[in-house]
């Protein structure tokens, strides 16, 4: 089965470490591999997603020349349901280095451009996330998770670099966790979309202070 064969690859690749553990959802399996992880930098990568070459590669540059707490870099988005197509496109077109000074505007700009929508869109320092007790909300467990994760780590960021550049390529399944989803988990969704609407709003609360409902 996929554990076996995980525990197949780790023996022979020791730069693989295997966890197994029983399904607690995708955030607690982040925030475990978050904790466990012994590199200076986080990654995320749903498990039917391709990534392109040099990802990590060339992103990390920006590490090393811009001392950036975290790279958000473009991607491909295909719907192979027939859903509606994800509507989202960052307005950035060449790299860019958004400084936390105006947060405000910062914020405004991201979020319309979906930079604040994905976590598998990225790479991380592990010392901001954890200096910063940046971990997933474990509530979520159909959706809304990295949008929740974004904003938390936009309360606490100095720096971050866009990269347009497309390197990753996820996929949207007629079966995939949000999608098809029965009248339980759709209600649990809206809750757990205003849950995030709520967190948003108070950061822009706090990011300009006169905010008023």
């Amino acid at each position: 089965d996929v554990a076996n064969l995980c525990d197949v690859i780790s023996s022979a690749d020791k730069r693989i470490h295997v966890i197994h553990q029983s399904n607690k959802g995708i955030c607690s399996s982040r925030n475990l591999g978050i904790k466990v992880s012994s590199g200076k930098y986080i990654m995320f990568i749903d498990h039917d997603d391709v990534i392109g070459k040099d990802l990590i590669k060339e992103n990390l540059i920006f590490f090393k020349e811009k001392d950036t707490d975290f790279v958000k870099f473009g991607y491909n988005y295909v719907c192979l349901d027939r859903g509606l197509k994800f509507p989202f496109c960052a307005s950035y077109d060449e790299v860019s280095y958004i400084i936390g000074k105006n947060k405000c505007l910062d914020y405004e700009r991201m979020k319309h451009s979906g930079i604040l929508t994905f976590i598998w869109d990225g790479l991380y320092s592990k010392k901001f996330l954890i200096n910063n007790s940046i971990f997933f909300d474990e509530r979520f467990k159909i959706g809304q998770e990295d949008i929740d994760y974004n904003n938390h780590m936009f309360k606490f960021f100095n720096k971050m670099v866009y990269n347009p550049k497309k390197y990753y390529t996820h996929f949207r399944y007629n079966n995939s966790t949000s999608r098809g989803m029965d009248e339980a988990k759709s209600k649990q969704l809206i809750h757990d979309e205003i849950v995030v609407m709520e967190k948003e709003w108070n950061i822009i609360k706090d990011i300009n202070g006169t905010a008023k409902i």
